[in-house]
């Protein structure tokens, strides 16, 4: 919500989760496995696309947002002089604020797309290990 719009951003969330749910219950359990399989390294997909495809939009909306959370965070510590990164266990207020975050900002990075298409497409990169939010998180872990 930016300056206390909250009918613009309930309207921009809801359209991005009926866009979400809309690409998932297009496309087919082969064509998703073949799209969001990383061209690196062919690993097997962790996703269960048949499953999947038969969730509810807040289903599908609880799925990305929990693979979006980080569990770990870093602190700096000043040390002899120097400034050291300690990791930290986030507490589930810390993890759900930094996901939200996360998803808000990646969502409007993309150029040509409204807020509302970009967040959906944060969405399937979170259920797929593919989108910045993702690589933000996997950053904060190693």
């Amino acid at each position: 919500m930016k300056d206390g719009k909250k009918s613009i951003a309930t309207k921009i969330f809801d359209e991005s989760l009926e866009i979400f749910y809309q690409t998932i219950q297009q496309t087919s359990n082969d064509e998703l496995t073949k799209q969001f399989l990383s061209k690196s390294n062919r690993k097997k997909s962790t996703v269960d696309w048949e499953h999947i495809q038969n969730m509810g939009k807040s289903d599908l909306f609880l799925a990305a947002f929990f693979r979006a959370k980080p569990w770990f965070g870093t602190s700096s510590i000043r040390r002899g002089g120097k400034k050291v990164l300690i990791p930290e266990i986030l507490s589930p207020k810390q993890q759900e604020s930094i996901a939200i975050r996360w998803l808000v900002t990646n969502s409007r990075t993309f150029s040509g797309k409204s807020t509302s298409e970009g967040l959906a497409s944060e969405f399937l990169g979170c259920l797929t290990d593919q989108g910045k939010t993702m690589s933000q998180r996997a950053q904060i872990h190693q």
